[in-house]
């Protein structure tokens, strides 16, 4: 089932037209967004296994790029309290967002493929630029406040 989910999410093309490249590369995403979201919500492979009513090793051929069915899929989402389609690679809606949102999209997309030394390393650098004064809002809305007095 996810296979052809797969198939089917490359770049929206036919089922004979995609790669072994494409199915790899959303296969690695897949894996990849399911060991982020694991990470993220403090589980172990152990306990993932044990909510699939698998073993820590079953569960972790997902991780690893093995094809989730569908059923599978969805209950995952539920564990995860993430969407399918966030699961799967689609975009989620507001492709047409601001810049703003937009740029903040491109971060997520970027702490997703991030191992956690990375998330430590990306959260120290945005609280960094919080605290410098050219970079934070609460600096421009005090100089704001002053033209206006």
């Amino acid at each position: 089932m996810l296979t052809n989910m797969l198939y089917f999410a490359c770049n929206m093309k036919s089922i004979n037209e995609n790669t072994d490249e494409e199915i790899t590369a959303l296969r690695r995403g897949v894996s990849l967004r399911l060991r982020t979201a694991r990470e993220s919500k403090g589980l172990t492979q152990l306990e993932m296994g044990h909510f699939l009513n698998l073993t820590a090793q079953g569960y972790a051929k997902y991780e690893k790029g093995a094809d989730v069915k569908s059923h599978i899929l969805l209950q995952l989402c539920a564990i995860l309290q993430c969407s399918p389609s966030w699961l799967l690679g689609f975009k989620e809606v507001g492709a047409n967002l601001p810049p703003e949102s937009k740029l903040l999209q491109e971060l997520i997309e970027i702490y997703e493929i991030l191992n956690k030394k990375g998330h430590q390393r990306l959260i120290e650098y945005a609280r960094d630029l919080k605290n410098h004064h050219h970079y934070s809002f609460s600096t421009e809305l005090s100089s704001n406040d002053r033209k206006d007095t």
